[in-house]
């Protein structure tokens, strides 16, 4: 009878046990055991465990639905009936499945929770948000439901919402660097640049080695000019993996990054690196020119303009800082009150903005220097006067 009940052969379950016959049959023999309807229901439950164990799914199915028909207060087999129907994609069967299920047991939080998931799958969002939402208040230490809330408000457009729950999750301590990543990225593609920068961030205190979690990182700060927040986490790229392909580039952010928080020595010991591996790209000239005329340090911004203006004579990126450059230096003159050579230095600077006034970019700019170039002079004059009678009295 057992090898009968496993294999099914001639009727159903519910079919057998609603025609009254098996009791009597087990009872013919004398000694033998009766075995009750919850105990046949009990077998054919563990029959439709073993075809799942064994991924013989729609054996599985159609043992579970004989369980379900034949004793249907055995929510179980309702849950892995279900389970099974979700895993073949048959989600409506699944919805329906879970509906009998809470007819049975209305208030079973396992079943409400695959419910959720079945619909979710079947596209019925709506629904699936408002049964999470209602099994997030009834468990709301329950990790696993708030991250499958999460991808139902993502999947709906709500966006905001579901980053506020994978922020909870995280400062609740129940988010795994899988998730924390997921929503990271999530953030970062609606332009939620603030909550994405949190999330990065755990991932960083969880492993600060990881070169994708850095280079984020890093990137947020460089996009919104914190450019001295940047700075570690390309320094510490560059120190895990210093000859990466990206490595160049790294070194021409960071000494972008130090000019503008004024440590001009590194943002010049980055930038000689980046013209020692890039010497034929011209622009490398042009920034290390300006690094080095706002450090203070004119002379040595002329000498890398001429080596610029070797490759790419009509540069106006190097003419004008070239220009800039010698007004530097015509400041430092003046600085020590040598006005005659800072007139001189000005008076230089005339012929390098002239020849970019055509520039599209620095042409503009190289006007308005020459506009002030002559009350520059002037004023220079009058300083070298008012010196001259003071020593003269």
């Amino acid at each position: 009878m057992r090898h009968a009940i496993r294999n099914r052969v001639f009727w159903g379950l519910a079919g057998v046990l609603a025609t009254g016959l098996l009791a009597p049959a087990f009872a013919q023999s004398s000694g033998e055991e009766v075995f009750s309807q919850e105990d046949i229901c009990r077998e054919q439950y563990q029959t439709g465990l073993e075809y799942q164990k064994n991924n013989r799914l729609h054996d599985a199915a159609a043992a579970f639905s004989e369980v379900k028909e034949a004793c249907p207060d055995m929510v179980d087999a309702y849950l892995n009936l279900g389970a099974i129907q979700v895993q073949l994609k048959e989600y409506l069967e699944a919805i329906d499945t879970y509906q009998d299920a809470l007819d049975q047991d209305p208030e079973n939080l396992g079943i409400k929770e695959a419910m959720a998931y079945a619909l979710s799958s079947a596209g019925e969002l709506e629904d699936a948000r408002d049964l999470y939402l209602e099994l997030n208040e009834q468990v709301p230490e329950s990790a696993n439901i708030k991250k499958n809330l999460a991808f139902v408000y993502k999947q709906l457009g709500q966006i905001a919402e579901a980053v506020m729950l994978y922020n909870r999750l995280i400062e609740l301590g129940q988010a795994d660097p899988t998730m924390v990543s997921d929503a990271g990225r999530m953030a970062l593609e609606q332009k939620l640049f603030f909550p994405a920068v949190a999330f990065y961030q755990k991932l960083y205190e969880v492993n600060p080695e990881d070169v994708g979690t850095l280079s984020i990182l890093g990137g947020y700060y460089w996009k919104i000019k914190f450019y001295g927040n940047a700075i570690p986490y390309y320094e510490k790229i560059l120190e895990i993996d210093p000859e990466s392909a990206q490595a160049l580039l790294y070194h021409k952010i960071l000494g972008v990054c130090y000019k503008e928080t004024k440590d001009y020595p590194k943002a010049i010991e980055h930038y000689m690196y980046v013209i020692e591996h890039e010497p034929d790209l011209v622009q490398n000239y042009c920034t290390l020119a300006f690094i080095l005329k706002d450090a203070g340090e004119p002379e040595r911004a002329i000498e890398i303009v001429q080596r610029g203006l070797q490759i790419s004579p009509n540069e106006g990126c190097l003419h004008y800082a070239h220009g800039t450059a010698l007004l530097v230096w015509s400041q430092i003159f003046e600085g020590r009150r040598q006005y005659d050579a800072a007139i001189e230095k000005v008076e230089e600077a005339k012929a390098p903005f002239t020849k970019c006034l055509n520039d599209a970019r620095y042409g503009r700019y190289a006007r308005q220097q020459l506009d002030r170039i002559e009350a520059v002079i002037d004023r220079l004059l009058r300083l070298k006067d008012q010196q001259a009678e003071r020593s003269g009295r």
